[in-house]
């Protein structure tokens, strides 16, 4: 090869190198560590450990985790609470004996909470699952509206239903992107404020009591308080005088109303009337309620107060005309005695003094049009406040019973298109538990409230 190349002929370079490294490293290998893998091999080949480590090089390994189904968890979750309806149905017969008590059934109702919670446990998914998706939804924002922007990712091992998680991707992708057009300025007006020119967008969650919080927070400038008053006004909703009266928090529900935008012309990413409000049905969806909070200068944050699970529902349960019914405890900011001195009548409706406040009381009996209602309801003083994070309202129920968690399950026909009820469950008893709509009753509150 050396005399070839000297002469200037031609040479065929043709696995020539690979031969070479083969002979150098066969070569390094006598020099280092003794005779050749061949010798080594024949020589160790019976050895009494030889065989023992040729079975441990090719011993099969698993994986410590198995996919499962959501289907079949669910069905185990649906089984696991049937064993608590009839664990509790059988308590309440034996109690009864007096050489029975609740005692006799520590054991029973631990091991069936363990159940339950651990296959509870089994659904959850974290939130990184879904935060990990939104680099690149804000860097894709970012490009089409000029701006830098850094996202910061907070509590991204915080566990929640996958279910839940699915349901509220689409109105979390709508706040993300809200928050890069309607709250972040672009570099230049940034430095004009003092600010550095990258904006920040933070997702973060963390849990709250029996809840889980997403929480979505800009740098910007805040919520524009006097173009929302003049959107209000454009569209007709309320006149220009009762528009400035209202403060800030009676401001931020319009935000979430149909068709509402602030901003001040169409782009790709916004102006287009598809609003907030898309945001705020995929959280009643699941049971959840919004709360905004901004500052002029500082920026804006929009909370989601999510349940950890859709299957299991705590709910506060309460009894109207001979039936019970429950309501998400999500939504209850407390219970109330109604004082004469404090309801009024408004119209068609009635209206609730509460710390100096008005909300719509709605009278339960009346809405359900339920037989021997009547009378009851008018003379019942027991209320149940309720909220959503914009709105309040006051229902007046005829007797409280106990707090509980419910297994809940769609309505069947034909009162699967009920707008009242979200959901049945089954008490101890047998009994069918209807759960309220929260949201139903909301929008019925808004429709009676002081501004109509």
């Amino acid at each position: 090869m050396i005399q070839a190349l000297n002469s200037g002929e031609k040479v065929n370079y043709k696995g020539f190198l690979t031969r070479l490294k083969v002979k150098l490293n066969s070569q390094q290998g006598e020099n280092e560590t003794g005779p050749s893998l061949a010798t080594f091999s024949q020589e160790n080949a019976a050895s009494p450990h030889y065989e023992s480590q040729e079975a441990q090089n090719w011993h099969i390994q698993f994986n410590d985790t198995v996919q499962i189904p959501v289907q079949k968890l669910d069905k185990l979750l649906t089984l696991t609470s049937e064993i608590n309806i009839e664990r509790e149905r059988l308590q309440t017969e034996v109690s009864a004996q007096k050489s029975w008590g609740k005692k006799d059934f520590n054991a029973l109702n631990r091991l069936a909470e363990e159940l339950q919670f651990s296959v509870l446990n089994a659904r959850l998914v974290r939130v990184e699952l879904l935060f990990q998706k939104f680099q690149r939804v804000v860097r894709e924002v970012a490009r089409v509206e000029g701006k830098e922007v850094q996202l910061i990712l907070e509590g991204t091992e915080i566990e929640i239903d996958r279910n839940v998680l699915q349901a509220i991707s689409d109105a979390l992708v709508h706040l993300v992107r809200n928050a890069v057009s309607h709250g972040l300025l672009t570099p230049e007006k940034r430095r004009q404020s003092g600010k550095p020119p990258a904006g920040t967008v933070c997702l973060r969650a963390f849990p709250q009591q029996s809840r889980v919080v997403i929480e979505v927070e800009d740098d910007g400038e805040g919520i524009n308080l006097a173009r929302v008053r003049q959107k209000i006004v454009e569209k007709g909703w309320l006149s220009e005088a009762d528009a400035q009266k209202l403060s800030s928090e009676g401001l931020y529900p319009y935000l979430f109303e149909p068709g509402f935008t602030s901003a001040p012309e169409i782009t790709a990413i916004s102006g287009r009337g598809v609003g907030l409000d898309v945001v705020k049905k995929a959280i009643d969806a699941v049971g959840g309620k919004i709360q905004v909070r901004s500052e002029p200068g500082r920026g804006t944050a929009f909370q989601m107060h999510l349940p950890v699970s859709l299957t299991l529902r705590p709910v506060l349960l309460f009894d109207q005309s001979g039936h019970q019914y429950g309501v998400p405890l999500m939504y209850v900011e407390g219970v109330v005695r109604l004082h004469a001195q404090n309801v009024f009548a408004v119209g068609q409706g009635q209206m609730l003094r509460q710390q100096d406040e008005l909300m719509p009381l709605l009278d339960l009996g009346q809405i359900f049009r339920a037989a021997h209602s009547s009378t009851k309801a008018e003379n019942s003083d027991v209320g149940i406040v309720l909220g959503n994070g914009l709105r309040r309202v006051c229902i007046r129920v005829e007797k409280l019973w106990q707090q509980k968690d419910l297994l809940e399950k769609a309505l069947p026909a034909p009162l699967e298109g009920e707008r009242l009820f979200s959901g049945a469950g089954i008490l101890g008893s047998g009994r069918v538990c209807l759960i309220i709509e929260v949201a139903a009753l909301l929008q019925m509150g808004k429709t009676r409230g002081p501004d109509n």
